[in-house]
């Protein structure tokens, strides 16, 4: 089912300076760590986070693309060896570890615990960003409430053999409740043809998919059907046998109310 657009909105500049990444020192032991996490994801005690990661339908390539880690215990590092002045720690559960790296540069590092809550922790300084904003090619743009959607929906767009769905960005900011900075991040949809929003289907999301349907008027949201009792992601909706590929072209081929017969 496909959910028309809001009225347009414009990408307003936000009435604060843009966002900065993480100073240099805090970006260089963000690297060192998303190394270890990434070797310790492949060895043999990160068997039960790969296998937890599979079972979402994430394959290997899709894993080793992004640079998906595991840290295996719980630690606390100094704050200098994150390049910080002398203060609270950086903390770093045992979970798997998610990179935001747009064009070399790392925005912040996220974690998903998977035996306790809360399910995600971001580590200390990281900034909000536009996570898998290079994977935007041309005018189809998707957006999904979550990284871990975003990498399945890109994997399953990847493998299509037909070239516009292929051809896809997908991207996300990593919580329906985020709200996209216009003056950092706008330049990357701005020439959007099409903006497909996938958010959680969990009545929790619906602030976040109006804020992105009213960016501009080519945006649509996807509410796919027949998900089960407690599911609510593009996850869920895959995983029982969805196609994610028709919901996606679906959305970039349907009639935008308001649209000329």
């Amino acid at each position: 089912e496909i959910v028309g657009s809001a009225p347009a909105l414009p990408i307003a500049p936000a009435p604060q300076p843009p966002a900065s990444p993480p100073p240099a020192g805090w970006q260089a032991r963000a690297r060192v760590v998303t190394a270890r996490a990434v070797t310790d994801l492949w060895s043999p005690g990160g068997g039960h986070a790969l296998a937890w990661l599979h079972a979402r339908g994430l394959q290997d390539e899709t894993l080793q693309r992004w640079h998906i880690g595991y840290v295996p215990a719980d630690r606390h590092e100094a704050a200098w060896r994150w390049g910080l002045p002398a203060g609270r720690a950086i903390y770093l559960p045992r979970g798997v570890l998610i990179p935001y790296e747009v064009e070399s540069v790392t925005w912040g590092l996220k974690i998903r615990q998977l035996e306790r809550p809360p399910r995600y922790i971001q580590v200390r300084v990281s900034q909000t960003a536009l996570y898998m904003a290079e994977t935007i090619r041309g005018g189809l743009i998707c957006v999904t409430g979550g990284e871990l959607d975003g990498l399945l929906l890109h994997q399953v767009l990847q493998q299509d053999t037909h070239e516009p769905w292929s051809q896809a960005g997908v991207v996300t900011l990593g919580s329906a409740s985020a709200r996209l900075d216009g003056q950092r991040w706008g330049r990357w949809i701005q020439g959007a043809e099409r903006l497909v929003v996938m958010f959680d289907q969990d009545g929790r999301s619906e602030a976040g998919i109006r804020c992105w349907t009213g960016l501009m008027p080519q945006a649509v949201a996807v509410r796919w059907p027949g998900l089960r009792p407690g599911d609510k992601d593009l996850t869920d909706y895959y995983l029982t046998g969805g196609d994610l590929v028709a919901q996606v072209a679906g959305a970039a081929t349907s009639v935008l109310p308001g649209s000329p017969p």
